[in-house]
């Protein structure tokens, strides 16, 4: 569907979202989705049973498979109340298909397509051409009071799931001697945690998009503070590989900036990308507030007990986050349109594991968090470790690692 307008497009993409999910056929719509025109037109010449909604920007020059090639054209009423006629200089016209049949080509979709009556649209499209007064541009509005308590739990949520998980840099000394370990025995426990976080970051989202924060958030929250509780008990390796990565991994996966970001979305539109900024800012504020906590919870408890007040202080995080109200943040802005969503999760429609497997931009953010990841987490781990063996008192040296993982993350 091509449109003149995006008032008209943002129209009937609310009234045909619901009825094209339900009928199992995915939607994508410029100023609708946060994607790029490039990439919406890639993605609707993956997906052949795809609608594909725009304005002028994907009119001229759009290249699909010959079964792709069905348009409906949306365009201002004529004065007298009849439907606007579709001649060929409109914008559907444009649109151009390539030909299945070799040595075809390519020519105009209304000179080879059928010409669609007003009977011939759907009742949904046919009543948004009707609309005479413009949808207000809901890019530009405000985020109630609810969208910033949100926000303020995300932020709790990620500086507690990132501290916790980056305080086995102050433990890595005291339970590496306890044990008479090797160093690389006890960094292997955090390298088993981030692969933890990586394999179950999927995993997490699959859950999220099927049953919602009502049920991921509460689970996140319990194996972040299991962890740490169990570690206090531990003897052998691979305890430690079972009971302190493996359940920290999974939490931090839950909590991460992947899911929260689903729901960020429908509170931030024009200021989306400075919300999770903030958001991803508090897992540094995170390190370094626990790391130094941590290092003086060692000194003076040893490190079993320091592990058990640290699964508290996350416990007592988690009821204040649990507490609050997320079947309303759930639901979103009342005055940004989404897609219409299945489960309770919020996955949106317009926008596939398969088609995001397909594009380039997917594999090019792959490769950069790969990369980064091998060259911050092999040598982060070692630094309290490093400071506190070339003679830098222990706190202080917990502290300048808390300084670098907020570093980090501005």
């Amino acid at each position: 569907g091509l449109f003149t307008a995006i008032s008209r497009l943002r129209a009937v993409h609310g009234l045909i979202a619901r009825p094209l999910e339900e009928a199992g056929l995915p939607l994508y719509a410029q100023h609708v989705d946060r994607l790029d025109v490039a990439t919406l037109v890639e993605i609707f010449r993956e997906e052949e049973d795809s609608c594909l909604l725009g304005t002028d920007a994907v009119r001229d020059g759009v290249d699909v498979p010959g079964r792709s090639a069905g348009i409906a054209v949306v365009g201002p009423r004529k004065r007298g109340g009849g439907a606007a006629r579709l001649d060929d200089d409109r914008p559907g016209s444009r649109l151009r298909r390539r030909q299945d049949q070799p040595g075809r080509g390519r020519h105009d979709a209304a000179a080879a397509g059928r010409r669609l009556s007003e009977d011939a649209l759907p009742r949904a499209a046919r009543d948004a051409a009707a609309l005479t007064t413009p949808a207000p541009e809901k890019a530009s509005a405000k985020p109630l009071l609810l969208g910033y308590l949100a926000l303020a739990l995300f932020v709790l949520m990620s500086a507690s799931a990132r501290g916790v998980g980056e305080s086995f840099a102050v433990f890595l000394l005291p339970v590496s001697h306890d044990f008479g370990w090797t160093r690389a025995e006890a960094a292997s426990i955090y390298a088993v945690l981030m692969l933890c976080l990586g394999l179950f970051s999927p995993v997490a989202g699959r859950l999220f998009d099927r049953f919602g924060p009502g049920v991921l958030f509460p689970i996140g929250m319990a194996c972040l503070a299991g962890g740490p509780l169990l570690a206090s008990q531990l003897t052998a390796l691979w305890q430690f590989y079972l009971g302190l990565s493996l359940l920290v991994g999974f939490g931090m996966a839950s909590l991460g900036i992947a899911v929260q970001s689903a729901l960020i979305s429908r509170w931030f539109q024009a200021s989306l990308t400075t919300a999770i900024a903030v958001v991803s800012g508090a897992a540094g504020m995170g390190v370094m507030t626990l790391s130094p906590i941590t290092q003086i919870l060692i000194d003076d408890l040893g490190w079993r007990q320091a592990y058990q007040t640290l699964a508290l202080i996350v416990a007592g995080v988690a009821v204040v986050i649990l507490a609050g109200p997320w079947k309303r943040i759930t639901a979103g802005h009342p005055d940004l349109a989404r897609p219409a969503a299945s489960g309770g999760g919020g996955a949106t429609a317009a926008w596939t594991f398969r088609a995001a497997v397909r594009s380039r931009p997917f594999w090019s953010l792959f490769l950069v968090h790969f990369l980064t990841a091998n060259s911050m987490f092999a040598v982060q781990p070692q630094v309290v470790a490093f400071l506190v063996e070339h003679g830098f008192d222990p706190i202080l040296a917990a502290s300048a690692f808390g300084v670098a993982g907020i570093s980090a993350t501005v």
